[in-house]
C-alpha cells in the first residue's frame, strides 16, 4: 500500500492527558518520517511522532508503548525506537506549538511561507522572497524626528530638498523624545540605528551617545540613565556621504506599560571630526 493511500486520517487535536502513566498505542498511519498513533481505548490520534531509526521496521497495526513526558509530550518505544520530535508542531483547539529557532529557516519554496519563533521570543513570517517579517511591532522608524526636543541642533542648513538636523562641531548637541514602550519590548535589547552624513571632506571620528531613561507611574522622574551607549564612526571623507551607524542599549529594567525617554548626543567637544554633520533619521528596533 502506498503511503498516500495509508495516510487518510482525520486530523485531531493532541490530547495532553493529565494521566502520565504508560499507555499502549496502535500504529494507525505511516507516511515517510511521520507516524500517527491511536491511544488504546481512545479516538484521539497523535500526529507527527518523530521516528528515530528505520521506519520500515514498523507496520500498521503494531502496538507500541506510549509514555507521557513531564512536559506533556508523548514518547513512544517500539522495535524501531520512536520518540517525540520537539521540533515538529503540536496542535490543539486553543494553540499551535512549535520549537523556537536560533537561526532563521531557509527560504521556502515558491508559493509557500514559513511561520516560526526565534530565540528572542518573537514570532516571524518568512515568505518565498526570503525576507523575514516580524509578526508583531518590533521596529519604530522616526520619519518625524524633526519634532524631537533639541538642544543646539538646528535646521538652518538643510540638505536640500531634505530637511535634516545639523549637529555642530565643538558642542554637545542633542535631541530627545519619549514613547510608550510597545508591547513585548520590556526586557529586550534595543538597537538604535542612525543615518548621518558629514558636511565636508574632512576625516576623523564622530562620537555618538545614546541615553535611555525609564519613566514609570508612582516614581520620580529619573536622575540617571537606565542604559547608555557611546560609539564612534569614521567620517568617510566625502561630503554628504551617508553613514549608517548602530548601537544597542538594554531594556532589562523596563516593564510593560513604561514610558521610554531617549536622548541622542553628538559629542562634538571630544570627537575628531572638525565640522558639522547632518542627521537624516533614526530607527528603534528590538528585532534586528
Amino acid at each position: 500500500m502506498r503511503p498516500s493511500e495509508i495516510v487518510k486520517t482525520t486530523r485531531r487535536i493532541v490530547d495532553k492527558s493529565k494521566d502520565r502513566r504508560p499507555q499502549t498505542a496502535t500504529i494507525f498511519a505511516i507516511d515517510l518520517n511521520r507516524v500517527d498513533i491511536r491511544v488504546a481505548n481512545s479516538a484521539t490520534i497523535l500526529h507527527h511522532i518523530g521516528v528515530v531509526g528505520d521506519i520500515t521496521a514498523l507496520n500498521i497495526g503494531d502496538t507500541v508503548r506510549l509514555i507521557w513526558q513531564s512536559d506533556g509530550r508523548p514518547m513512544v518505544a517500539a522495535g524501531a525506537a520512536i520518540e517525540d520530535d520537539s521540533e515538529l508542531p503540536v496542535s490543539s483547539n486553543t494553540y499551535y506549538e512549535f520549537k523556537e529557532q536560533t537561526t532563521a529557516p531557509d527560504t521556502p519554496a515558491s508559493g509557500y511561507g514559513k511561520l516560526y519563533e526565534m530565540s528572542n521570543n518573537f514570532l516571524y513570517f518568512r515568505s518565498d522572497t526570503g525576507i523575514p517579517v516580524p509578526a508583531m511591532i518590533g521596529r519604530v522608524a522616526y520619519d518625524n524626528f524633526l519634532g524631537w526636543y533639541r538642544s543646539g541642533v538646528t535646521t538652518t542648513s538643510p540638505e536640500t530638498p531634505l530637511n535634516v538636523l545639523k549637529f555642530r562641531d565643538a558642542y554637545a548637541d542633542y535631541i530627545g523624545t519619549s514613547l510608550h514602550l510597545p508591547h513585548g519590548w520590556a526586557g529586550k535589547t534595543l538597537t538604535v540605528t542612525l543615518f548621518w552624513a558629514p558636511s565636508t571632506t574632512n576625516t576623523g571620528t564622530v562620537i555618538w551617545k545614546v541615553d535611555i531613561y525609564r519613566i514609570q507611574g508612582g516614581a520620580n522622574y529619573p536622575t540617571s540613565t537606565a542604559s547608555t551607549s557611546s560609539f564612534s564612526e569614521s567620517a568617510p571623507g566625502t561630503t554628504k556621504r551617508v553613514v549608517k551607524s548602530a548601537t544597542t542599549v538594554s531594556l532589562s529594567s523596563f516593564v510593560e506599560g513604561d514610558l521610554l525617554y531617549i536622548n541622542l548626543t553628538r559629542d562634538g567637544v571630544n570627537d575628531g571630526y572638525n565640522s558639522d554633520i547632518s542627521l537624516a533619521g533614526l530607527s528603534l528596533s528590538i528585532v534586528g
